[in-house]
Parts: structure tokens; C-alpha cells; sequence
């Protein structure tokens, strides 16, 4: 098992423990395979991105959808920083953030470095709110 695979995954359970639901897909397959959000199964359309302290996360530069963004202290500590929203993804972008020059030549990812704008909750019901208080404000948006 892949150190960065162990610190998605252990960063989904943190989240699923902090909500008091269960979302985690524990089968293993094809990345192709498994390009959705990662609150499928809540029926919202949310990825999360965990990080390891000290580095930023690597999002997509057009993101599909909102991130819970974690951060890792260690293998038994994770601070659930918040929900960044699609304009949020957009806003707080930093290609210098990607260490991979592999993954920076790609040119489709880039680092998030807005943890201040992310919206903070503590329970499920807050980040439903959350939520659709972003998708109410994206349509209007448009």
C-alpha cells in the first residue's frame, strides 16, 4: 500500500468519524475507475483532499467539485481543515507548490494554498449547509 494512498484513505475515515457517516470505499481498482467524489455514496458531490503537514494539497486546476481539505500530523492525528468550494479551488492556485516536476509538467494540477477561505464545520448538518449554500451561490453565479 502506497504511503500517499494510506494518507487519502486514513484522511477520508478521519472525515467520516468527525461526521458520524460512512462513505469510505475500501475496494481497490483502477484510478479510471475511481474518479468521482469521495461523498458519493452520501449523494454529494465533494472530494477530499489530504496532505501531509508541511506541503499543500495537489488539486485539479479546473476542479469538478467542492474539497474537505485535511491535513496530516501523523498517522493517528488529522485537523479537517474545512470545505473549499469550486471558485475557492479556483482562486488559491500555485503551480510552485507541486514538488513532482513530473506531476508539474503534466500541467493539469496545481497546489491550494487558500486554507483561510475554507468554510469550517463541525458536524454533517453544517457541512450540508455548507454545501448548498455553495451550489445556491454557483448558480446564481451564472
Amino acid at each position: 500500500m502506497s504511503k500517499r494512498f494510506l494518507t487519502g484513505v486514513l484522511g477520508e475515515v478521519a472525515v467520516e468519524e468527525l461526521i458520524h457517516k460512512q462513505f469510505v470505499n475500501w475496494t481497490v481498482g483502477a484510478a479510471k475507475f475511481y474518479n468521482k467524489a469521495d461523498l458519493t455514496k452520501l449523494n454529494l458531490n465533494i472530494g477530499i483532499k489530504t496532505v501531509e503537514m508541511g506541503k499543500l494539497p495537489v488539486i485539479h486546476k479546473k476542479p469538478k467539485r467542492p474539497e474537505i481539505i485535511n491535513l496530516k500530523v501523523n498517522d493517528h492525528f488529522f485537523y479537517i481543515c474545512g470545505l473549499a468550494t469550486r471558485e475557492t479551488l479556483l482562486k488559491y492556485q500555485d503551480d510552485d507548490g507541486i514538488l513532482s516536476p513530473a506531476l508539474r509538467k503534466k500541467g493539469n494540477k496545481t497546489a491550494f494554498y487558500g486554507f483561510s477561505e475554507l468554510i469550517k464545520f463541525n458536524d454533517f448538518a453544517e457541512l450540508i449547509k455548507a454545501y448548498y449554500t455553495d451550489l445556491f451561490i454557483s448558480k446564481i453565479a451564472i
